[in-house]
């Protein structure tokens, strides 16, 4: 615990970093709100008595290279990682979470359809060389055949290092299953804050709408050939990730400064140097880390702690950790949320994007909302909406996910920007049925195969 003296070094210090920290969403540093999308695509083999099951990290890395020949995307990291500058911003393919899921990060920018744009282009050759290599690239859902299981965890550092620690990040499902190996498709979307204070005002609306949008959203039902009768089980895991303080719906934070406070209180799981984590080998909180100087950590792989210094770089990498529903990026001064489920075009991941950049245009009106529920009722709501999606939605959550997309295509024509992408949220309001739905029926009446081959991810339709 921090105390007596500790306390001043760690203020004096601390309040250097967090004002370092605000000014990175300084507001006159850009004069329009820009957006970014990451979508999470599933790889499965498409043929033979595989069909269906999560491919090897040998194919998912000669899967890439075939992307890399045919584009120029640079291969790094032992080839399980492609990278390429877009108008001035880095870009990434990458073996993310599951070692069969790739990952791609979209450069910022200020209006949808130069997103709907990348979404096609930059998938496209993904699609074409998995087609030549019997492989099928879905979006949708937990990966449905194999099992969740350590060797599917991807090679990169962090995920392996957070595999080493994952007793302290993950708790066990009751069948013994750890979803935090399952082949997920999440689809995370970044909006810059015109300012700190901005960002939580941002991160507390974007927590407090969750429940709406993953009722509208929930991917997939089907886990390990099963129907698990839950319309979006990787939501429902991250409400039982680790404590609740930081996973699940956020506080409510009043200020920035609440904000930073919060994060000195967060444990130390992983440290960043150099593109490497490290795992930290001592119970200790960031505060406490700031008053110390150091902290004992292994290199994975390694058995040997040893001291590393504290770098004002480490509050991204602890927030890099917290997992809410939506959460402060300060490396790149925006607010990602991260509760969406990737979906199956192109059409209907912008319908998602489209919605929260109208949300962020709408401020306002979208805190009103987003306050009207205090911080457990929000909960309890995500955690119905995880249950049951649309589809067992009541009167009351219909009501509001009505409003909260009228609230969304209010600052879409305030913005200018076309609206006609948020019909695809509208039709699954009114006809209360979401991807889950669709996928489950699929499943449950035709089989395993027809369900595979419905969860195609097509970048133009």
């Amino acid at each position: 615990m921090i105390s007596g003296q500790e306390d001043d070094i760690v203020n004096r210090l601390a309040g250097q970093i967090k004002n370092a920290h605000a000014a990175k969403f300084d507001p006159d540093v850009r004069d329009v709100r820009r957006g970014g999308v990451e979508l999470e695509l599933p790889l499965v083999y498409g043929s033979g008595e595989r069909f269906g099951t999560a491919i090897s990290a040998e194919d998912t890395i000669r899967l890439l290279s075939e992307v890399s020949m045919a584009t120029g995307w640079m291969p790094e990291q032992g080839g399980i990682a492609l990278k390429k500058r877009i108008n001035g911003y880095s870009s990434e393919i990458a073996m993310e979470a599951g070692v069969s899921t790739l990952e791609f990060s979209f450069p910022p920018v200020t209006d949808i359809e130069k997103t709907r744009q990348m979404v096609s282009e930059l998938t496209v050759p993904l699609l074409d060389a998995a087609h030549d290599l019997g492989i099928i690239v879905m979006g949708y859902g937990v990966q449905p055949i194999t099992k969740p299981f350590p060797e599917l965890f991807s090679p990169l550092d962090k995920y392996q290092a957070k595999l080493v620690n994952r007793d302290a990040f993950y708790r066990r499902q009751p069948d013994n299953m750890d979803i935090s190996t399952t082949i997920s498709a999440a689809q995370h979307i970044q909006v810059e804050a015109m300012g700190s204070e901005e960002a939580i005002r941002l991160l507390n609306v974007l927590n407090g709408i969750s429940p709406e949008l993953i009722a509208l959203t929930a991917n997939s039902r089907i886990m390990g050939r099963a129907d698990s009768g839950h319309a979006d089980p990787r939501s429902m895991f991250y409400e039982n990730y680790g404590k609740i303080e930081v996973a699940g719906v956020a506080p409510r934070f009043a200020s920035f400064d609440e904000y930073y406070a919060k994060l000195l209180t967060v444990p130390l799981t992983l440290l960043k140097r150099d593109g490497k984590y490290f795992v930290v080998a001592e119970r200790i909180t960031l505060g406490d880390y700031i008053s110390k100087g150091t902290v004992q950590v292994k290199k994975f792989g390694e058995d040997e702690a040893f001291a590393m210094h504290f770098s004002p770089s480490d509050i991204d990498t602890v927030e890099g950790t917290v997992r809410w529903e939506a959460r402060v990026k300060g490396a790149t001064g925006t607010v990602e949320l991260r509760s969406l489920s990737t979906q199956r075009s192109g059409s209907e991941a912008l319908a998602l994007y489209s919605a929260v950049v109208g949300i962020a245009a709408n401020l306002d009106k979208a805190e009103a909302f987003a306050l009207r529920r205090d911080v457990e009722q929000t909960r309890a709501a995500k955690r119905n909406a995880s249950r049951y999606g649309i589809s067992g939605a009541g009167e009351q959550m219909l009501r509001s996910a009505r409003e909260l997309l009228d609230i969304a295509q209010e600052g879409l024509e305030r913005l200018g920007e076309n609206t006609e992408y948020l019909k695809i949220l509208y039709d699954r309001l009114y006809s209360r049925r979401a991807p889950s739905d669709n996928g489950a029926e699929v499943f449950n009446q035709q089989g395993v195969r027809p369900f595979i081959e419905s969860r195609r991810f097509n970048p133009d339709e």
